[in-house]
């Protein structure tokens, strides 16, 4: 070929590429691009109005990152249901446009006014407004309903989940969590019931139960606690009205409440509830007064049953009370054999006492230790182990089995006894006993394993016995291991 005929090739080229690129292909993308009825990213979104058929305005804006109802009340939303409200209307795709020859009366659509669905503006973080949506009808046929722009009459198809998910009351945009409490921040937790009163009062990184009974509290049972009562939800609530209506606490038995659940928090803040009995009417639940504001939801049954629990389940039931990083001494004295000390040195190394024939396994007393520290009964049966025929009637008065544990110098850290009045059952139910506590706490037979040890559970196993075998060879008598 010329070269005057490859350059005038290569020219045809790139003017045919210059011409697709810049010409064809913006006609290309633009064709193959979704069609919407409003081009607007969701969290340029800052407000958000929204109209129904009889029922009050509702204004949303977002402040501080999180929405907020201002009217017709103000209160927090429900983050996640706002978000995707904005998120239907951002993405939404139209089906097709009507052409302008074929529409009949916005009332055919019902797109009339502010349609018979909804109406949906949205303002931006940069001060414009959005054309409001008009929500109408659904369509006589398939999934799909009709709506348009506020200042158009084109009507236009959207799949049907944007017409039923745009349909929002008040209740459905409104924040049903009900609480946040900081369980850290916590120094006091009182519950109040019909006949008894439960207080708790933090001590440094410690909680102690100081009514009805003094005593150390299951510190990771309060937590679940107050984790409890932020996951109370409302089922409905209940507002004073514009029209100067008042709640009549009577009427939904707030004024003599069933149980009132008060936190305090550090710097004098108080959180917390009052609660009424079952409500009568369906669906079946307990209105709820909020501390401070005065707030009032109702709450399911089910959400309750914690804050009635017996007082003795929020009690510490650990076995032993003592710091283990200063253990070095494992004591025990079991009633069917003889007692017997495993003890760690300087070295990390661990012996018994009395020495045994057969080598210690040193991570038997590292598990045993870890295991002690760990602990826990399962309920608290009595507070009368100071007395014989308390003892006697739990079979803690001649034990099944008495451990102690103790630091370097001999100085005991804590001990407990355990036993059965029927160790020989099916099923046993063991008991346990701190050392110098009145409190007796049931257990499995599991928790009992965990304390009945002998010298031969620590040991190494006995070597494997040898049989004699004569040589046929030289009449001589030679050893020969046997496998198992």
């Amino acid at each position: 070929m010329k070269p005057w005929k490859a350059i005038l090739a290569t020219a045809l080229s790139l003017i045919f590429g210059a011409y697709i690129y810049f010409v064809e292909r913006p006609k290309m993308e633009a064709e193959a691009a979704p069609d919407k009825l409003l081009n607007f990213a969701a969290e340029d979104v800052d407000t958000i109005r929204l109209s129904y058929p009889d029922a009050e305005p509702i204004l949303i804006r977002r402040k501080a990152g999180k929405w907020q109802i201002e009217a017709p009340l103000e209160y927090p939303a429900e983050q996640r249901t706002v978000n995707n409200l904005v998120k239907a209307a951002a993405d939404l795709e139209l089906q097709r446009r009507l052409d302008a020859g074929e529409t009949l009366e916005l009332s055919s659509y019902g797109l009339e006014g502010d349609g018979t669905q909804a109406r949906i503006q949205f303002g931006l973080k940069d001060g414009q407004e959005l054309p409001a949506i008009i929500v109408g009808r659904t369509t006589p046929v398939g999934f799909s309903a009709f709506a348009r722009l506020e200042d158009s009459d084109e009507v236009v198809v959207t799949p049907l989940l944007f017409h039923s998910g745009v349909k929002k009351t008040l209740f459905d945009l409104r924040d049903k969590s009900l609480f946040d409490i900081d369980f850290d921040k916590a120094l006091s937790l009182n519950l109040r019931g019909k006949d008894r009163e439960v207080r708790f009062q933090r001590n440094g990184d410690t909680w102690n139960m100081v009514a009805p009974i003094r005593d150390l509290a299951d510190s990771s049972g309060l937590r679940s606690l107050v984790s409890s009562i932020n996951a109370l939800r409302a089922m409905a609530f209940v507002d004073p009205g514009t029209d100067g209506y008042e709640p009549d606490l009577a009427e939904l038995g707030l004024d003599k409440p069933v149980l009132e659940v008060t936190v305090e928090l550090k710097g004098g803040e108080r959180r917390g509830f009052a609660m009424s009995d079952v409500a009568e009417e369906q669906p079946s639940g307990h209105y709820l007064r909020r501390l401070g504001d005065g707030q009032i939801a109702k709450v399911a049954n089910s959400s309750v049953r914690i804050f009635t629990k017996d007082p003795n389940e929020m009690r510490d039931k650990s076995v032993f009370r003592c710091d283990f990083d200063t253990v070095k001494e494992l004591r025990f004295r079991p009633s069917s054999s003889t007692a017997f000390v495993l003890r760690e040195d300087s070295d990390g190394n661990w012996s018994i006492d009395p020495p045994q024939q057969r080598k210690l396994k040193q991570a038997a007393p590292l598990r045993v230790r870890s295991g002690l520290a760990r602990l826990q009964a399962e309920h608290i049966v009595s507070d009368e182990g100071n007395e014989a025929e308390a003892l006697k009637r739990f079979g803690l008065y001649r034990p099944l089995v008495e451990v102690s544990v103790a630091d370097s110098e001999g100085n005991v850290c804590a001990a407990a006894s355990a036993g059965s009045p029927d160790p020989g059952a099916e099923q046993p139910v063991y008991y346990f006993k701190r050392a110098g506590s009145p409190t007796i706490m049931s257990g499995g037979g599991h928790l009992f394993s965990r304390l009945d040890f002998k010298p031969d559970d620590f040991l190494e196993a006995a070597p494997q016995a040898t049989a004699a075998k004569t040589d046929p060879s030289s009449g001589a008598a030679s050893a020969k291991t046997q496998s198992d």
